[in-house]
Order: structure tokens, then C-alpha cells, then sequence
């Protein structure tokens, strides 16, 4: 071997030598190279969409659900405007049943009667002729009334005040019925055909009751007058106890 051929083969060898360890670190080197690549691309991708949350407004995300939550709003009050309008239809239908089955109660709560506070009619019984009624308030009533007895060339004359009780309805109706007692005062002048006269007077209790109907300007009454009566006669003075009694009825006039 030659000189010459002994230096060219020691450079060859350490090539040989080097080309194993040059190829690894390039293998190495390229890894780390796609590795590098692929977190800059992973951090691109989460840098654009942490830019694009940055951009988008607060509210632009739960749009959604805030567009349910306002659906589910209006459903909601949709559902309680119809609850409250069937809940009024069916105070209002209640409110009529019981106006209708209980026409007695609205009578005595509403119109006990209609006309006015003057009732004009007329009475028969111990004293027959006209009867004359001021009625101002329900409790209270004045009785004056203008008749003759049963005898002839006579006149009577009476007035009695009347506290009326608590009325009473009759229920399925209008009907009122509107019991009272009072006292009651008759005076009756006697003239016979000597022209002689006879006056006989009466104080007692009226008791009776009115009967009146919602709305109507008018009445029906009866009642009894129990009490004492005295006679003047030009012979004497007479005492003794009597019970007298109407029934009549009267139409009120005015608003």
C-alpha cells in the first residue's frame, strides 16, 4: 500500500464513521422541526378563536338561550293571561248563578219596593174608607187613615206608628214581608137621627205586616189593632177592650 492510498483511506473511513451519526441527528432534527410546526399551529388555531371570542359581544353567545328563555316568558304569560281570563269568566259565571238562585237575597239587598216615599190606597174591616202611608225609611212608617164604620152617619178618623221588624224574604221570589207594631190611636164620631152623638175612642197596638215586591210601587197589608176603647155619651162615660182590624193595600207615588 502506498502512501497516497493511505492517506485517502483514513478520511474515508471517518466518513463512513460519521455518516450513521449525521443521519440520526438529521432524523432528530426533522421531528423536532414538525413537532415545533404543530404548536405553532395549535397556538395559532386557540390565538384565532381567543380572538374571535374577544370580538364577539357578551350576549352574542347565549343568544339561544336567552331567545328560549324569552319564548318560554311569553308562553308563560300566555299561559297566565288565559289562567286569569278563565278565572274571571268563571267568577263572573259564578256571580250569576248566585244572583239567579237567590233572587230573594238581592231583593232585600237591593229595591224593596219601588215608588215613592207616599203610599195613597184604602182599608176595609172595623174602619172603611181611605189610607194614607208615609214610609220614608224601611224600619219606620206613619199609618193615617180617613173611613167610616159599619154603622151609618159616622166618621172615623186613626193614625198609628209603625216600627217595622226585620223583613223576611221568601225565598225563589222578590217577595218581602215586612211585619210591624206600633201604637195606634182611632177616634169615631156617632150621629144619630135624634141628632144626638155618640164618640167612642180606641188606643192600642197595631200589629200587622206589609207585603211588598221588589220593584213594584205598591203593597198589601193586614193587621189587628187590640186595645182599650172608651165611649162619652150625654147619659154617661163607658170603658171597656175592643180589637179591631184592616186589610187594604196602597200604590206609592214619586221616584
Amino acid at each position: 500500500m502506498t502512501r497516497s492510498s493511505r492517506t485517502l483511506l483514513v478520511p474515508s473511513l471517518l466518513l463512513l464513521l460519521l455518516l450513521p451519526c449525521s443521519l440520526a441527528f438529521a432524523g432528530e432534527s426533522m421531528a423536532f422541526t414538525e413537532t415545533l410546526a404543530e404548536g405553532d399551529e395549535g397556538s395559532s388555531d386557540d390565538e384565532s378563536d381567543d380572538e374571535s371570542d374577544d370580538e364577539l359581544p357578551p350576549w352574542a353567545e347565549p343568544e339561544e338561550g336567552d331567545g328560549d328563555g324569552d319564548d318560554s316568558e311569553k308562553e308563560g304569560d300566555g299561559g297566565a293571561s288565559e289562567g286569569d281570563a278563565a278565572g274571571e269568566a268563571e267568577s263572573a259565571e259564578a256571580a250569576g248563578e248566585a244572583t239567579e238562585g237567590a233572587p230573594a237575597e238581592a231583593a232585600g239587598d237591593g229595591s224593596w219596593k219601588g215608588g215613592g216615599l207616599v203610599g195613597l190606597g184604602f182599608l176595609v174591616g172595623t174602619d172603611n174608607g181611605l189610607s194614607l202611608k208615609l214610609w220614608p225609611k224601611r224600619a219606620h212608617g206613619v199609618h193615617i187613615y180617613l173611613g167610616a164604620p159599619l154603622r151609618l152617619n159616622a166618621l172615623s178618623v186613626g193614625v198609628a206608628y209603625q216600627i217595622h221588624i226585620a223583613a223576611l224574604s221568601i225565598p225563589g221570589s222578590r217577595v218581602q214581608l215586612h211585619p210591624y207594631v206600633g201604637p195606634s190611636f182611632r177616634l169615631r164620631v156617632f150621629v144619630y137621627e135624634n141628632y144626638t152623638a155618640y164618640v167612642d175612642g180606641h188606643g192600642g197596638a197595631s200589629i200587622g205586616m206589609s207585603v211588598t215586591v221588589a220593584d213594584v210601587p205598591a203593597e198589601i197589608f193586614f193587621e189587628v189593632v187590640p186595645g182599650v176603647t172608651f165611649g162619652i155619651n150625654i147619659p154617661g162615660v163607658g170603658i171597656g177592650f175592643d180589637v179591631g182590624g184592616h186589610v187594604g193595600a196602597r200604590f206609592y207615588f214619586g221616584g
